[in-house]
């Protein structure tokens, strides 16, 4: 999928975010998917958990703090288009 997508990044078309959208879908349940597979046992879950937390406000904050500080210019899929 990362391939096809690849050919398809230099083009200024909005006719090629459903591809985009896909795959982001394609990517995010495949994550989804191993996380709950590699779920611990009931006696494990509240650290599990906490940890899946802990990574979700780490990722927040460097958004929102960390990476307006690093990056000079607007690196988004929505930049390549007119």
């Amino acid at each position: 999928m990362l391939l096809v997508m690849s050919g398809f990044i230099s083009l200024n078309d909005f006719r090629v975010l459903p591809l985009f959208a896909l795959a982001l879908f394609v990517c995010c349940m495949v994550c989804h998917g191993e996380l709950s597979s590699l779920r611990p046992s009931a006696r494990y879950l509240t650290s599990y958990y906490l940890t899946i937390a802990a990574g979700g406000a780490a990722g927040g904050l460097f958004v929102a703090v960390l990476a307006p500080l690093l990056f000079n210019a607007n690196y988004d899929l929505q930049s390549s288009f007119p």
